[in-house]
């Protein structure tokens, strides 16, 4: 027999229409089935509070959850860069620093993420969770033998992991233009549309990137050196970010990592490509002191944008809806319906996740934002990002 259930709320935001006040849904098996105004006496009251649908986080490093405030310095950025390598050579329990990452995101209502995994454990963890999403196995090797030897192993890192829930499955991260050789990267891509699984790939983050691809000079090369993983000149075929936007796109589907620096020419290839989207990390993008993201052009343009937390390396802590209110704080001009789906609706849709929350006869996936119980606004929207 199909269990139901009904939850009412001083607002309910579902998708498709206006926000409802004093609504109620209705539950079956899992799967929504009615948003009703009508009073039912079965239902659970969630108070002053309302319904979103999901949140998703579509860009988090689990990682680095056990960092009670982020890695310093934030800049220059290959310095922060070196701090993050020190962190992971010192850290304790990763298991402990998965744990806490995902209780976090639970505890902040986060739905379903799009994990940046450097090892098999945080699959692990996630499949005994409620969370659906992506997780993303991380691949990193910028020297023609890293390349090699990383690519060989590629169809491993989807085979060794088989999801045991619907609702999560697996991807691949070629990390970045500054980590990852360009023949590594165009195998990844192969994998992924002859597997049919997402990529994500931190792109346009800054300046100093641009100028590593355009010329093999700037902060990058000296860290690189430093490093003694100085490849030579591997970017003579990819000297431009539309380059590597259009190798992306042969890619089943696609998630631009940050895109702080993307320009007019990229914005306008992207918003050709509906199988790609850009995830936009609001605070940590503060964090490093970047200049105004393009974020507005990009929705013009049609672009679907998601929103990330990033990790506790560069962001306060894990709670998107947080991230969601800076948005509406930085641009005032987006519509808070606009900044809405940012966190919900469009991570859904950069993840490919079957459920966009509160659409009536799909899988039941939503979030609860407490609202102020005593305050006497009238405009719901005003109400859900004070």
């Amino acid at each position: 027999m199909s269990v139901e259930q009904a939850f009412r709320a001083r607002w309910v935001f579902p998708p498709e229409s206006e926000p409802i006040r004093d609504a109620t849904i209705i539950v079956t098996a899992g799967i929504l089935t009615d948003i009703t105004t009508q009073r039912i006496p079965t239902a659970k009251d969630l108070g002053s509070a309302a319904i979103i649908p999901g949140l998703v986080n579509a860009h988090v490093h689990l990682e680095f959850s056990g960092h009670s405030t982020p890695i310093t310095p934030p800049l220059p950025f290959t310095d922060w860069i070196r701090s993050v390598i020190r962190s992971r050579q010192q850290e304790g329990s990763r298991e402990g620093s998965l744990a806490s990452g995902i209780q976090e995101c639970l505890q902040t209502e986060t739905t379903a993420l799009g994990e940046i995994a450097t090892s098999p454990l945080s699959a692990k963890q996630l499949d005994e969770c409620s969370l659906a999403g992506v997780v993303f196995q991380e691949v990193i090797g910028i020297s023609e033998q890293a390349a090699r030897e990383k690519g060989s192993q590629l169809v491993e890192l989807l085979t060794d992991y088989q999801p045991q829930r619907d609702q999560l499955s697996i991807g691949l991260s070629p990390h970045a233009p500054y980590s990852v050789h360009p023949d590594l990267l165009q195998k990844i891509v192969q994998l992924s549309r002859s597997e049919h699984c997402p990529l994500a790939m931190h792109l346009a983050e800054n300046r100093a990137e641009r100028e590593l691809i355009g010329s093999c000079e700037g902060e990058f090369r000296s860290f690189l050196e430093d490093m003694n993983l100085w490849p030579g000149d591997v970017w003579h075929e990819f000297r431009t970010i539309n380059d590597y936007l259009r190798l992306l796109s042969q890619a089943d589907s696609a998630l631009i990592v940050h895109g702080n620096d993307l320009q007019a020419d990229e914005i306008e290839y992207l918003a050709t490509q509906s199988q790609m989207s850009v995830v936009y990390c609001p605070r940590t993008h503060a964090y490093f002191q970047h200049a105004q993201h393009p974020l507005p052009h990009l929705l013009d343009r049609g672009i679907n944008v998601a929103l990330g937390t990033d990790g506790r390396s560069s962001n306060p802590d894990l709670d998107l809806w947080q991230d969601a209110r800076h948005v509406r704080q930085t641009f005032p001009n987006l519509s808070p319906n606009e900044v809405l789906n940012l966190a919900t609706l469009n991570g859904a849709r950069a993840l490919k996740l079957c459920s966009s929350g509160l659409t009536i006869g799909r899988q039941a996936r939503w979030s609860l934002v407490p609202l102020d119980a005593l305050s006497s606004e009238s405009d719901p929207w005003r109400l859900l990002f004070a």
